[in-house]
């Protein structure tokens, strides 16, 4: 390898080279910083679009549990809202709502029941050992409840 010029050097003198350095160096710092910068705004950004999507998620979740209730619902409706041919027109609609409202009791009485047993065998937030922490809600309690 070639030695530098010396002619050069001792044109530009130790100090000159030292400046170059020097600024080459606040140059590389300065774009470090805002490589950094962007790097932050970018983790920000990603976190936002994964808790949108986690929370996305969990409403689909809740819609689909809720779909579920709806279909075993309808199915258990169409199965009673036949009415008798003999029936006069002016007690057909209260007989279609009876049976409407006898199958949306039975309905509700299967989701209480189903909703209390998944809440028996769901561990509380105390034996898992989480002091002052509550419970997480799964993504199918909001359809329960409402």
């Amino acid at each position: 390898m070639a030695p530098p010029d010396c002619g050069s050097l001792r044109a530009d003198g130790p100090l000159g080279l030292a400046s170059k350095l020097q600024d080459m160096l606040t140059r590389e710092q300065a774009s470090h910083r805002e490589t950094q910068h962007e790097l932050k705004i970018e983790r920000a950004a990603h976190d936002d679009t994964a808790e949108r999507l986690v929370e996305m998620q969990q409403k689909l979740e809740a819609t689909l549990q809720e779909l579920s209730n709806l279909e075993r619902f309808v199915k258990g409706c169409s199965a009673c809202s036949s009415v008798p041919s003999n029936t006069p027109p002016e007690r057909e609609p209260l007989l279609k709502e009876e049976a409407y409202l006898q199958s949306r009791l039975r309905f509700v009485q299967e989701e209480l029941t189903s909703s209390a047993s998944t809440a028996v065998t769901r561990p509380s937030s105390a034996s898992i050992g989480r002091k002052g922490k509550a419970a997480a809600a799964s993504p199918g309690d909001d359809a329960l409840r409402a």
